[in-house]
């Protein structure tokens, strides 16, 4: 039984074997280096997302008290005699007096139930009316405390946070709402001295997603809506945190709260730095690759070292030795004896088989060298007694050149199938040895188009003697008997059931009007019927703008693309 090695890796040299070889062995604790790293930037991913987090509940927490300390102070001014009663100007005066102690406040105003202002901490135009906004509705539907949305002051022009409160009568109708608005301002100046970590930021919006207050860069956010892909965390079940690009290009850790009661509550979310975040454990990560590396490629050197000393220069001998080879150097040879251990044995071995290969050739180039001086010798002896033998006849006169052209033509055939060593001819070539002897400017008045074939000799012989007598009839009397006539010549391939076909095309364009011969068929059409025998059908159409011939062929399964 032979065994066959069929060797990992293949086209890979030697050095790169060893290099391999090398490569497995530190794979395993490149694994476990690998296996570490990812366990740890994990465990570190998990601590960022939960501190991300809790930044973003100890925000809103803080939020939070702010909130309840002016639904305090509004439960306490709903309270008061002159500010139920609505009583002007002792309801006014009240609440001017408390506003220089409430600098988060840009003012406190009071509305009856039809919304018309009655009184405020600062003055407003005579008929000022408030139904229209959405807090002062929601007050007058819901007890207790109502949060508005993002709202530019009517008056004064600022962006505050309305806090609204409805008072109520004995049987629970509304009579007012007191209302306070939050300064922004103020709010953004608290957020940016409480201070957000380097490359953080703290994002705090109503339910609607405008931004109420926003570090850094709130002159660029507060105000504007949170982009739609993140419209989403602000009404999500729960707190959470995920990676994403924040809208001033950051890549940040977002840990967010979202808005549960729509009344009542704000989203709130704090950002970190994933650069800062993973800086840490990516330099550390960075250090360990570095040193990992470095060991790797010692490793690595040693082994191209130790193996190019001990066994690829004696196998670059070999190869190289069959590199001079194949380029033609039939001198070339390893130099190597049988006692020098195995690669001794395999170059002398090698050297063995070179010297019986260069006895070969040298016998069969001898060999077919007679082979083809005898087989031309044939040829020029039929062609001799075919012009011998039909210059006695009268008709032969006719035919005799023909017949002539013929005979050259199979001799050139024969130079086309000696140069592949009798094995075939290329399609392509064919037609340029049948046809260019014939045509002058054959490049300008005959095109070629079609893949690259090889034919067998059997359909190489007939080919040759349906293309000379195309070729030969067009200078006759077709497109290639005036100046402006044309040959094109295409072919393909295609599969059936009993094989591969080949399908030839020849046309003439630009040639003498076309008249169809009678009956009779002419010695050269009936050569062509005969051409190829069972394995082929050509067929000639004398159409008026040119001659069309189509030739069917089915060729051999080996038939393939040439290289």
């Amino acid at each position: 039984m032979t065994v066959r090695w069929r060797p990992l890796g293949k086209g890979a040299s030697l050095r790169l074997r060893l290099l391999a070889l090398s490569v497995a062995a530190l794979l395993p604790g490149f694994l476990v280096l690998g296996y570490t790293q990812v366990q740890i930037d994990r465990s570190r991913k998990a601590e960022i997302l939960d501190l991300a987090t809790r930044s973003a509940v100890l925000a809103s927490s803080e939020l939070d008290r702010i909130v309840s300390g002016v639904q305090n102070l509004l439960v306490a001014v709903s309270r008061t005699e002159g500010v139920r009663d609505m009583a002007d100007p002792a309801c006014s005066s009240y609440l001017a007096a408390l506003q220089p102690d409430l600098p988060h406040l840009i003012g406190l105003t009071v509305i009856d139930a039809a919304g018309q202002f009655r009184c405020g901490s600062t003055p407003a135009p005579e008929n000022a009316v408030y139904r229209d906004r959405a807090y002062f509705q929601d007050a007058l539907r819901h007890r207790g405390i109502v949060l508005g949305q993002y709202t530019v002051g009517r008056f004064s022009g600022k962006p505050v946070l309305p806090v609204a409160l409805a008072m109520r009568d004995a049987a629970g109708a509304p009579t007012g709402v007191v209302v306070a608005a939050i300064d922004l301002a103020w709010l953004g100046g608290l957020i940016r001295d409480r201070g957000v970590p380097p490359g953080g930021s703290l994002t705090v919006a109503d339910i609607n997603g405008t931004i109420l207050v926003r570090q850094p860069f709130p002159e660029r956010f507060v105000g504007a809506k949170i982009p739609d892909p993140f419209l989403r965390l602000v009404k999500a079940s729960a707190p959470g945190a995920e990676v994403i690009d924040s809208q001033d290009g950051t890549s940040r850790v977002l840990g967010y709260v979202p808005v549960v009661d729509p009344l009542s509550d704000l989203y709130v979310s704090a950002g970190l730095s994933t650069e800062v975040s993973f800086g840490t454990v990516s330099r550390a990560a960075y250090v360990g690759g570095l040193l990992a590396a470095f060991g790797a490629l010692a490793t690595l050197g040693a082994t191209w070292l130790a193996g190019r000393r001990f066994f690829v220069r004696p196998v670059e001998s070999v190869t190289s030795t069959l590199r001079r080879w194949r380029e033609g150097d039939r001198t070339a040879r390893t130099g190597f004896s049988a006692g020098h251990g195995e690669l001794g044995e395999l170059g002398a071995e090698l050297d063995r088989m070179m010297d019986e290969i260069v006895r070969s050739q040298d016998q069969r180039e001898l060999l077919a060298g007679e082979l083809a001086h005898r087989v031309k010798n044939t040829l020029a002896t039929v062609h001799a007694i075919a012009a011998s033998t039909l210059n006695k006849v009268s008709p032969g006169r006719e035919i005799l050149p023909d017949y002539l052209a013929r005979i050259a033509a199979l001799a050139r055939t024969h130079d086309v199938l000696t140069s592949e060593r009798w094995e075939g001819a290329e399609l392509h070539a064919l037609i340029r040895a049948v046809t260019g002897p014939l045509v002058v400017d054959h490049e300008s008045r005959m095109t070629l188009a079609g893949a690259s074939l090889h034919l067998r000799p059997s359909e190489v012989l007939g080919m040759t003697m349906v293309l000379h007598e195309l070729c030969t009839n067009a200078l006759k009397y077709g497109a290639l008997s005036v100046p402006d006539g044309r040959v094109s010549i295409t072919w393909a391939t295609a599969p059936d059931v009993s094989g591969p076909t080949l399908t030839l095309t020849w046309r003439e364009r630009g040639g003498p009007p076309v008249v169809a011969p009678g009956s009779r068929l002419g010695f050269g059409t009936r050569l062509m019927a005969r051409a190829f025998g069972d394995a082929g059908e050509v067929r000639v159409h004398f159409e008026p703008e040119g001659v069309l011939c189509r030739i069917d062929l089915e060729i051999a399964e080996t038939a393939k693309d040439a290289a």
